[in-house]
């Protein structure tokens, strides 16, 4: 079973600390979503586990490797990434969008063969892209391109996959259907997401990491983490939490900000 460690890790931009000393463990089977306010470090935190930015203190280990020692086709081959901003500004098919997931496995003059074309084709029936493999990626909706965006990450077959708020700029429906997917995907690998969606995250996230000013706050399940008083206190928001008597998930009912306005 894949282990994903991050051990004492601080980062600074510039003299700016963004990162303060994070720690935590995960394995595979859950999805992990990150919560806290814009500018908390909840994408940082994403780019320095994913060895994108490298921490001042600290490491982040993958089955015990150190993912900063590691080669970044080695890295690509466990870890994927969905991030934020993924314009694309060439007419490529969908197919060969996906495809490129593929390419950490390829040697430098290789092709792809048989068996990838089969992983390809995998990765678009679970996102179920495959009605959408001919269309220009330029001509998708926000929610298909979303899904195409995360069946090429899953092209790379890793272990781990980052997602860095994948339900953004997205109407409901798609929201829902993106949250239900990545649902899926964390039965078989260590799936960790940025979200700023409380009411997602308490419906779909198994536990989840509050972070407030580079640091975490708590980590835990989500009624322990989504309670009134560590909203307020992150959020500036007073709410109401409770169970909704339809789904039984937790509800967050804003009811004013720390003002009482």
């Amino acid at each position: 079973m894949v282990t994903l460690q991050i051990k004492n890790v601080d980062f600074h931009y510039n003299s700016e600390k963004i990162l303060d000393d994070i720690n935590f463990e995960v394995d595979c089977g859950s999805l992990i979503g990150v919560i806290g306010p814009n500018g908390s470090g909840k994408t940082t935190m994403l780019r320095t586990i994913s060895s994108i930015l490298t921490p001042c203190v600290g490491t982040v280990l993958l089955d015990g490797r150190d993912v900063f020692e590691m080669k970044k086709r080695d890295l690509s081959k466990k870890l994927a990434v969905v991030s934020q901003d993924h314009q694309v500004n060439f007419d490529f098919s969908v197919f060969e969008m996906i495809l490129m997931g593929r390419s950490p496995h390829l040697g430098r003059f290789e092709s792809e063969d048989e068996a990838d074309l089969k992983i390809v084709k995998k990765s678009m029936e679970l996102t179920k892209t495959s009605f959408l493999a001919n269309r220009s990626i330029t001509r998708l909706s926000g929610g298909e391109r979303q899904r195409v965006i995360i069946a090429r990450a899953l092209a790379q077959e890793p272990q781990v996959l980052l997602l860095d708020e994948p339900t953004a700029n997205l109407d409901l429906s798609h929201q829902l259907e993106i949250m239900s997917l990545v649902k899926g995907l964390a039965s078989q690998r260590i799936v960790i997401m940025a979200i700023h969606d409380l009411n997602l995250a308490a419906k779909y996230c198994d536990k989840l990491i509050l972070i407030n000013n580079g640091r975490i706050i708590h980590i835990g399940d989500v009624e322990a983490v989504l309670t009134r008083e560590k909203i307020k206190d992150v959020f500036n928001v007073d709410v109401v939490v409770e169970k909704h008597p339809m789904t039984g998930s937790y509800h967050i009912i804003p009811i004013g900000d720390h003002n009482g306005r």
